[in-house]
Order: structure tokens, then C-alpha cells, then sequence
């Protein structure tokens, strides 16, 4: 992927969700996320209208489907672990006790047809060079995964760390054989509501696969694959209660996804 962009990245985000944006916890691909395995000990090709409610590796499956409005999933995590703020490193701290990230709008606009605030703002986050600079920043006693060595050295933006009343996350994106990898990492507050996520492809020329496998260090793996007109697939997975989301864009080739799973 050429120029990869955090931004460009969410381009599948689902419009029937902007309302749910106001949410901390809800992470749609991904906001900017915001992204399948070899031996998979399960595969379930999806079909039209398909809803789910099971539980599955410490996610809730709330939703999966294929229509005429596209492919798409949600999941809400029901085993991750809710930091308490003192864990965090003091600068972080202090984010949170301010409520998350300050806000400045830029340009105001009318609110759409939709009721939907289309305002332009700019929400200031802090960014690194480094993995290791925004683990360190989200604080030592945080049990962050070292960063994969799959990922290592094929960095592309800078790492951001961003913080709301209740989830501090870690999101970045890489560049390797070709495609962009968004990695995204997140770490619920203690009293905050349960982080959810959900991707939507806009278009219902794609197949939706849901498979599961495993990182190196035997996390269960939940994975979601696209085929047809737009390759992808991502993969979540809980390791020490923290959230982690790997989203590779134009491929749906697994064993690159399984690769970098590998290492975790």
C-alpha cells in the first residue's frame, strides 16, 4: 500500500455507525478500524442476513453479515481487563482525569439531513518514532506485547497513543510486502463501558469469512476475511486483557497475517 494512512484506512467505515462515534468504547474500523490462518480450526463462509450472538474467544459476536447495504461484523470484548488509572504512566494520567484527548474545532457546519455533526475538528495525540516510545509513555506497569518482530522495522507513520475517559489505544500502521498493516492496540479504564469493534466494506460485492487460529504464544485468534472487489483480512485477539487488532489492507492472504501472528 503506497502512503499508507490511518485516515485512508477507515475508508469502510460504516455510515449507519457515525452515531455510535460519540462512544469511546466503540472502535469502527477501523476506526481506522481501522484487518486468517493456515490451519484455522474453524472456517464459516457467511451468508446473506447472518446474525450472531455467541461468545468466542472472549469477544461477543454481535453482528455478521452479507447484504445489499455490504459485508460487515461487530463484536463487543467481554475479557478484557479494565486498567486502573494509576497503572498508567503520569502523563497519561492526566489525560484521563481531563476526560481524554483535548478537542479543538476548526470549522463549524451545519448538522446534516441525518442529525449527524460534521463539524471539522482536530483532537491533539501525542505521537512516537518508536513502539517502544508510546509503550513507554502508556506506562511500564501496562502489560503491552513487545512489538512484533514480523512488524519491526518496516514502520510507517508514526505511532499514536490516544486517550478517552474510558480506553487508552495504540495505533500505528506499517508497511510490509505491499500492503499496510494496522495494528491497533486497546486498554480499557477501570469504569469504563466495554470496548466494542466493528469493520464494514461498503459494498456487497465481497465475501465475508470469519476463521480462527491462534498467535504464537496460543492467544485464540478471531479473524475475518474479505474477498471479491476489496482483499483484506484482520485478526483480534486478547493477550494479558489487552485488545489487539492487526488489519492488512489489499490482501486476504492469511499466511502473511498468520506470519505476523506468529509472533505474538
Amino acid at each position: 500500500m503506497k502512503n499508507p494512512s490511518l485516515w485512508e484506512a477507515m475508508e469502510h467505515l460504516d455510515p449507519l455507525l457515525i452515531e455510535e462515534a460519540d462512544r469511546p468504547a466503540v472502535r469502527w474500523r477501523r476506526s481506522l478500524g481501522r484487518m486468517a490462518a493456515i490451519a484455522a480450526a474453524a472456517c464459516l463462509l457467511l451468508a446473506v442476513g447472518v446474525l450472531a450472538a455467541e461468545e468466542l474467544f472472549g469477544f461477543r459476536i454481535l453482528e455478521v453479515k452479507n447484504d445489499e447495504h455490504g459485508a460487515r461484523h461487530s463484536l463487543a470484548v467481554e475479557d478484557a481487563v479494565q486498567f486502573p488509572a494509576a497503572q498508567f504512566g503520569e502523563t497519561v494520567q492526566e489525560r484521563l482525569a481531563a476526560g481524554g484527548d483535548p478537542i479543538t474545532v476548526l470549522e463549524t457546519h451545519p448538522t446534516s439531513e441525518e442529525g449527524i455533526d460534521v463539524s471539522r475538528i482536530q483532537i491533539e495525540v501525542p505521537w512516537f518514532d518508536t513502539y517502544a516510545e508510546a509503550a513507554a509513555y502508556v506506562g511500564e506497569n501496562i502489560p503491552l506485547a513487545p512489538e512484533s518482530s514480523a512488524l519491526a522495522g518496516h514502520p510507517g507513520p508514526q505511532i499514536r497513543v490516544s486517550t478517552s475517559g474510558n480506553a487508552v489505544s495504540l495505533s500505528t500502521v506499517y508497511e510490509l510486502e505491499e500492503t499496510g498493516v494496522m495494528f491497533d492496540v486497546t486498554i480499557p479504564v477501570e469504569g469504563g463501558a466495554v470496548p466494542s469493534f466493528g469493520s464494514y466494506y461498503g459494498t456487497d460485492e465481497m465475501e465475508l469469512t470469519q476463521e480462527t487460529t491462534e498467535t504464537g504464544t496460543g492467544c485464540p485468534a478471531l479473524i475475518y476475511r474479505t474477498s471479491g472487489e476489496r482483499n483484506t483480512c484482520e485478526a483480534y485477539f486478547i493477550r494479558e486483557g489487552i485488545v489487539y487488532n492487526l488489519f492488512l489492507t489489499e490482501t486476504s492472504d492469511i499466511a502473511v497475517l498468520q506470519r505476523i501472528l506468529d509472533t505474538f
